[in-house]
């Protein structure tokens, strides 16, 4: 099979591949429908999860497709070809595999980066017990980011403002600004929400299941797109600067 047809151009279609691809590798399934809301076509929404390997693993692979939607284009088709490419035969007897398609269904299927709340997953997961980040930087550029108007004068009065903003502050300050996640504005951008989401249960839920006493290592790759060079895969880590070195061990040096 050639990768390109790892690939699909439709949610339903990339859900098809992986669960065929999943059955023909013998991979255990299970799938979690999203309530109240169905695909462009009327289809049914899942998280579906593929689980290979040993009952009780020591080591766990998890790779994520789909957090941000539309992205899940490339990260499903890479658990595609995960998959039937066999590549899974290259863990140790005692290592486990699990694959999670389509983490946030309804922003795969709809194009959109977002899920049914206009929630951004990567910035849900907090302690919704415990005051929230400020959104206070975010707020004074809400209105400049989602004017009233769309066309006309007030679009060129905020496109104006905000690329006076920009020039004050230099570019790469406004977007960590803008991108570090707001949780008052629930139709603006990068939004986190006030609690806790249904992929953000589900992802609690399958971890929990999986992630069993036996487990002492678990290796986690989120596929995203929209950064780097096109068709580059970017490795990048999320967590402390004493894990950075163990990181680059598992996963290899960055090839340019």
């Amino acid at each position: 099979m050639a990768v390109s047809e790892y690939f699909a151009t439709r949610y339903s279609e990339a859900r098809a591949k992986f669960l065929a691809a999943s059955h023909t590798a013998g991979a255990n399934l299970t799938h979690h429908a999203l309530p109240k809301f169905r695909g462009p076509k009327g289809e049914d929404l899942n998280v579906d999860v593929a689980v290979l390997g040993p009952q009780n693993p020591e080591s766990l692979v998890v790779l994520i497709s789909g957090t941000h939607g539309v992205e899940g284009f490339c990260g499903s088709g890479c658990q595609i070809g995960f998959l039937t490419d066999q590549l899974y035969e290259a863990l140790s007897p005692r290592s486990g595999l699990l694959l999670i398609h389509a983490l946030n269904p309804f922003g795969f299927a709809w194009l959109r980066r977002v899920n049914e709340d206009n929630i951004d997953l990567n910035r849900n997961f907090h302690d919704f017990t415990k005051p929230l980040p400020s959104s206070e930087v975010y707020e004074a550029m809400h209105n400049w980011l989602i004017p009233q108007e769309w066309e006309g004068n007030q679009r060129e009065k905020v496109d104006a403002a905000l690329k006076d903003y920009i020039a004050k502050r230099d570019f790469r300050t406004f977007q960590a600004e803008l991108t570090a996640g707001q949780y008052t504005c629930p139709t603006g951008l990068f939004y986190g929400g006030t609690k806790p989401t249904w992929s953000n249960d589900i992802l609690r839920q399958i971890l929990t299941q999986h992630i069993t006493p036996t487990v002492k290592r678990v290796a986690v790759m989120d596929f995203h797109t929209g950064l780097g060079q096109v068709g580059f895969g970017e490795p990048i880590h999320i967590g402390l600067d004493t894990d950075f070195e163990l990181a680059k061990k598992w996963y290899g040096e960055e090839e340019p």
